[in-house]
């Protein structure tokens, strides 16, 4: 198990995968077994060739059983938080059409005086096929959201989406979040559709027409191609879209428009107490921060990890105290308090675009920014893209770009997967990683997750047996379960791959500061990698791991101070 050798997997071994695949998505229970038979597979073929493509469908409908049954709702116990994130009408009801919350837009717009989901049509057949979407629902072989076009009872035609919402444990009584729209086409969603479809340009602009209502003979006059063209492209995109007909890529089409529209991307109500605050960047979307250290000292940004977050143990936050740094901590988009990206696929580009605003926001002409394990990424990419604004970046335990996937055979297990599977399929990553953060969403399944993730070393293992340090590593984990998700799986699509571009782009100083135990982020990866650089150096810690800020923090503490005092008097002698 763990080979790098790609090879041909017996008959049996995709067999075996497949059922492990269903396994952990109807129990998640299963996902250690599932994580190594995933491993043996995926070690045995070519990510990007079409071995790993085989398993997309089975991942797609795997993913779907996963999410109907073990996530989405009472997580947010709140009905009416829930609807009053929605942008559109939307509402929660009950198996009985009973409308338990609602939003403005539901009670203005939509349904004034409508006691459950049926009254909001008129005609009786409109009635019945609400009722029937309801209960296919109850089916975990059907969508995770049931689609419907129907007549209000204003005679305006309307696009809803019912979507079964689940409790973690079973124990409560089944409600359904309704969403509606009157949006047919949006330009930025159909750009979506044809990134996820790989549709061409023209394949697109077909389905924009199909979708607004046009017939082929209508596009046949205007772009003057026959129909029959036109209806042999159609075949090419219903076959993309693993649709079987028209209508059904229509459905889609529609679907797509109305759950991405629909939805607000931000989080509901967040918390701000002492220390903590809130910045609105000019698009809308919020970022949540947390200070730390030095009221009045040299602040600096930290931009956290994938599971770790941001809890400073009190030693570390005193030393930096001492060394008169103010850590200005930020909740990364997608976790925390901060609004999820729009795409999680683009969180790469969307950081880019945010930070700018964010120091104008924060006050910070120029900054030093240090990171721990995958924000190493988002710092890169602020340093390259605003070298005017950025000092330079330390980077404790961070990562480093996976150019050659024959480096694995020096990472943990878990590792490896993650960059395998992110290689192989966007959708393939989302499953792994919902089935691993339902798992630990349990005591066994957070005490298995912490002691694989952090009990390869001896300075770690120490580390988590203590109240403190283990305390926050729960607090990581809830960040994720409860409101990081797509901004955990949008990590591990881009962190784990070949992003040695941003780092050859930047202009100024690059530290990596690793443990020497640290198995994540191996030592002599950090090395090799800083060869490549002038600008990048490696600062190893003896009998550290990973979790180095927490055991060590006297020194990591001297070291960040040391390296925010070089950076800030370079940039002013520049």
């Amino acid at each position: 198990m763990g080979s790098n050798q790609t090879g041909t997997p017996s008959p049996q071994q995709l067999l075996d995968t497949i059922n492990a695949i269903y396994e952990v998505a109807l129990t998640p229970d299963h996902y250690e077994a599932f994580a190594e038979q995933w491993d043996a597979y995926i070690a045995q073929v070519d990510p990007i060739a079409d071995d790993g493509v085989d398993l997309h469908e089975h991942f797609e409908k795997a993913l779907t059983i996963l999410d109907r049954l073990h996530t989405v709702f009472l997580d947010e116990p709140d009905a009416q938080l829930l609807v009053d994130s929605e942008i559109g009408p939307a509402a929660i009801i009950e198996a009985s059409g009973d409308v338990i919350a609602s939003n403005i837009g539901w009670q203005h717009g939509i349904a004034q005086t409508s006691s459950t989901l049926w009254d909001i049509c008129s005609e009786l057949d409109d009635r019945e096929r609400l009722r029937s979407v309801v209960m296919s629902l109850h089916d975990i072989a059907e969508p995770r959201t049931g689609f419907i076009q129907l007549t209000l009872c204003d005679g305006s035609t309307t696009g809803v989406a019912i979507r079964r919402l689940f409790s973690p444990h079973g124990e409560a009584p089944s409600r359904y979040l309704v969403r509606m729209t009157r949006t047919l086409w949006s330009d930025d969603i159909g750009r979506l559709i044809a990134a996820e479809f790989k549709l061409t340009d023209a394949e697109l602009a077909l389905l924009r027409r199909m979708t607004i209502g046009d017939r082929f003979s209508d596009v046949a006059e205007e772009t003057g191609r026959s129909v029959e063209t036109l209806k042999t492209q159609a075949r090419s995109i219903y076959r993309k879209m693993l649709a079987s007909s028209r209508e059904d890529a229509v459905r889609i089409a529609l679907q797509f428009h109305l759950v991405l529209v629909g939805r607000s991307p931000k989080t509901s109500a967040p918390n701000v107490g002492a220390g903590q605050g809130m910045v609105t960047l000019p698009d809308g979307s919020r970022l949540g921060w947390t200070q730390k250290g030095a009221a009045d000292g040299t602040a600096i940004l930290f931009l956290h990890g994938m599971a770790v977050g941001h809890g400073f143990t009190k030693r570390f936050t005193d030393e930096l105290a001492n060394h008169n740094l103010k850590a200005i901590c930020i909740d990364r988009p997608g976790y925390g308090r901060s609004d999820p990206y729009r795409d999680w696929r683009k969180s790469v580009e969307h950081w880019s675009s945010m930070v700018p605003a964010l120091l104008d926001a924060l006050d910070l002409k120029k900054v030093t920014v240090v990171t721990h394990t995958t924000g190493v990424l988002y710092g890169c990419v602020a340093a390259a893209n605003f070298p005017d604004r950025i000092n330079g970046v330390c980077a404790l335990a961070g990562g480093v770009p996976i150019s050659d996937l024959s480096m694995l055979a020096d990472y943990p297990t878990q590792v490896r997967i993650m960059s395998r599977t992110a290689h192989m399929s966007p959708t393939a990553l989302r499953f792994f990683l919902g089935s691993s953060t339902v798992f630990y969403r349990s005591e066994k399944g957070r005490r298995r997750i912490i002691e694989r993730a952090y009990g390869h070393s001896l300075s770690d293992t120490k580390a988590i047996a203590t109240t403190e340090i283990r305390q926050l590593l729960i607090e990581g984990l809830d960040m994720i379960a409860h409101n990081g998700f797509d901004g955990f799986v949008g990590d591990g699509l881009r962190i784990f791959g070949d992003w040695s571009e941003i780092v050859e782009r930047m202009r100024v100083p690059l530290q990596y500061v690793i443990g020497e135990e640290d198995p994540v982020c191996p030592l002599i990866w950090a090395q090799s990698f800083a060869q490549k650089y002038k600008h990048t150096q490696v600062t190893p810690i003896a009998g550290a791991g990973q979790l180095l800020h927490h055991t060590q923090p006297e020194l990591v503490a001297e070291i960040i101070a040391d390296f925010v005092e070089r950076t800030t008097l370079k940039q002013l002698e520049s």
